[in-house]
Formats: structure tokens, C-alpha cells, sequence
């Protein structure tokens, strides 16, 4: 039963952020099976170098007549913003600067980041499956601890992360800020796999992901300085299992955006 409830738990969290399918739920971490590094989070892009490689190259052979009406394909040009405050001093929309630590932040989204289009669905659900599913793969160096769990009769490890952490991961992966957002362990169901705010600091319980892939696809200019960035997902054999869908805006940040949306088809 103990068992049985984390692994509800984590479905329901993983379908919250798109992700079809069911965690493990048995405390041991897993990587997701992705074709590049591990994921993770809270901001640690900025201390990684970023390699810049072409962004969308796999289209340079397609015709005008190929692409959508209004849209260009997004070119990668680095870590510098004088394009960004140049197309903004002539009226034209910022240009993505997307670099291969950019792309693999936001294929770490596809896993973390629940679905939205609007910062007023940001409420305390989205919060909470965001903080959880950023952090329960314990995808770094993160600090790991034991808290006794009497519902389920055992020490349950869990990550901790600091407040300041936590917003600066918010930061910049939205381009907001933190809300007060802070469960407490008393409010946590019977069975529930950690996630709960204590003296300054976040603790997530571990858990597992399915096993899901996803490979950068392409960008495009939407319009309005909105950039449109997709994913392919893979599971279990089916390359075809649908795709993540990231609408971007151009910032002054270690990524070079922030994300406005993100939408999973199926």
C-alpha cells in the first residue's frame, strides 16, 4: 500500500506535466534514458560553458515556400545581446540566441515543467508539480537527506533546496518570481511522496521517471519576439510518441529566454 501510493502520486504529478506513464515509486533514482546529459536543475546552465552549435540546420535546404507564413527559422549567434538590443532599437523582434546548453535546458523542461500558456494558470498545483518533478530525480549534486515518514514506516530521502535556490531556478527558467508558496509536511496526504517547505528550505522525496526521451526538433519566430521550440518524444521504442511544444521569449539571462508556454501533443 505504502508502495502503491507514491507510484499514484508520481502519476499523477508526471500527468501534469505531460508525461504519460508511471514512476517507480520505490526511492531509488533513475535517469531519464534521454540522448544527451543527465538533467539539472536549478539554474546550474550558468556555470556550464556554452557550446554553440547551428540551430536548425537540418532546414537550410528548405524553400521559402516551406515555411510558415511569419516565421524564420531560429539562428544561434551566442551568448552576446547587441543582436537583442539591436532588432529591439529598430522595431524588430529580438533574435533567439539558442545555444546547446539552451536547447538542453528546455529538453530538461520537457520533463520538469508542467503544461501552461498563461501565468495566471500558475497556481499552487502547477507549483507544486514543478518543484516536485524538478527535483525528485535528484539530477545533480544536490543535497540529500532523511526524514521520518510514519505513514509509511521508514526514513524517506529527499532532496533539500534552499529558498534562494528555488528562485533563482524559477528565475530563470520563467522569468518571474518565486511565489509564497510553501507546503508544510503536515499538509502532505498519507503516502504522498515528499514535497513540503521547512526553515528556509524545499524537501523533494525521490522517485522515478518513465522512460521517456526527447531530441530538440526545431525553432521558429511566431512573431512578437515569441519563438516557437519543439521536441520529439520518444518511449520505449516508439520514436513517434508525440512532441513538446516550448513558446520562448528572447532575455538577458545565462539561457538567452525565458519560457512563456509549453504545450505536450500526444
Amino acid at each position: 500500500m505504502k508502495k502503491l501510493a507514491v507510484v499514484m502520486m508520481l502519476c499523477a504529478a508526471l500527468s501534469m506535466a505531460g508525461v504519460s506513464g508511471c514512476a517507480s515509486g520505490n526511492g531509488n533514482t533513475a535517469e531519464p534514458s534521454a540522448d544527451s546529459a543527465t538533467p539539472e536543475p536549478a539554474g546550474k546552465e550558468a556555470e556550464q560553458d556554452s557550446e554553440t552549435t547551428p540551430i536548425g540546420a537540418e532546414q537550410e535546404n528548405k524553400s521559402a515556400q516551406e515555411q510558415e507564413p511569419g516565421q524564420k527559422d531560429v539562428t544561434d549567434q551566442g551568448s552576446s545581446s547587441s543582436g537583442k538590443e539591436g532588432a529591439a532599437a529598430d522595431g524588430k523582434a529580438a533574435e533567439l540566441q539558442l545555444t546547446e546548453a539552451g536547447k538542453e535546458f528546455l529538453r530538461k523542461m520537457c520533463y520538469c515543467l508542467p503544461e501552461f500558456s498563461d501565468p495566471a494558470e500558475m497556481d499552487d498545483e502547477f507549483w507544486h508539480e514543478f518543484i516536485f518533478l524538478s527535483y525528485t530525480g535528484a539530477w545533480g549534486d544536490e543535497e540529500i537527506e532523511e526524514v521520518t515518514r510514519e505513514d509509511l514506516q521508514m526514513q524517506e530521502k529527499v532532496v533539500k533546496v534552499s529558498l534562494e535556490d528555488m528562485e533563482a531556478y524559477v528565475k530563470l527558467a520563467l522569468g518571474v518570481d518565486l511565489p509564497d508558496y510553501k507546503p508544510a509536511f503536515e499538509d502532505m496526504s498519507p503516502g504522498q511522496t515528499s514535497c513540503f517547505y521547512r526553515d528556509g528550505y524545499y524537501y523533494i522525496g525521490l522517485s522515478d521517471f518513465p522512460d521517456f526521451t526527447f531530441t530538440y526538433q526545431d525553432g521558429t519566430l511566431e512573431g512578437d519576439d515569441i519563438y516557437i521550440v519543439k521536441y520529439n518524444t520518444a518511449f520505449e521504442g516508439d520514436e513517434n510518441a508525440g512532441s513538446v511544444v516550448f513558446r520562448v521569449r528572447p532575455a538577458d539571462n545565462a539561457n538567452g529566454f525565458v519560457i512563456v508556454g509549453k504545450t505536450v501533443n500526444r
